[in-house]
């Protein structure tokens, strides 16, 4: 089974045996030293201000694939309409939670899901998953 990590980061995810299994970023097919992740596309407008303070509405649209640098960072993002047959690569494609809520029935029969609920270590610090969520 191929599960491809469309987030920003390494994942680690704790199986039923209770193993943790590391789902690193997955690389652009072509371009070198970049990776592939979705993003929900997002609008900001100005709602109102609070003290001195502006306050913004977010709204969010439909997913987008973005081929980050190390950094995360992304000049050109591609909506997945666009997105080749071919490069339609994995069984499962593990994206945020946020970008999960858009994604519904973009994927041509591919199954997205998002890291389950958070595992921390004694400082706080997220160190892993349970699992997947849909």
């Amino acid at each position: 089974m191929n599960i491809s990590n469309l987030t920003p980061h390494p994942l680690n995810i704790k199986n039923e045996q209770g193993e943790f299994i590391t789902f690193g970023r997955t690389p652009h097919p072509t371009l070198e030293k970049r990776f592939c992740i979705v993003r929900a596309e997002s609008q900001k407008v100005k709602d109102k201000t609070i003290a001195g303070i502006t306050v913004v509405k977010t709204t969010f649209g439909e997913p987008v694939l973005c081929h980050v640098d190390e950094r995360g960072q992304d000049p050109k993002p591609m909506s997945f309409k666009e997105l080749p047959t071919e490069a339609r690569f994995a069984d499962f494609f593990v994206v945020s939670v946020l970008a999960l809520q858009s994604c519904k029935g973009m994927f041509f029969g591919t199954t997205c899901v998002s890291p389950g609920e958070a595992i921390r270590n004694e400082e706080g610090a997220i160190i892993g998953a349970n699992g997947f969520t849909i």
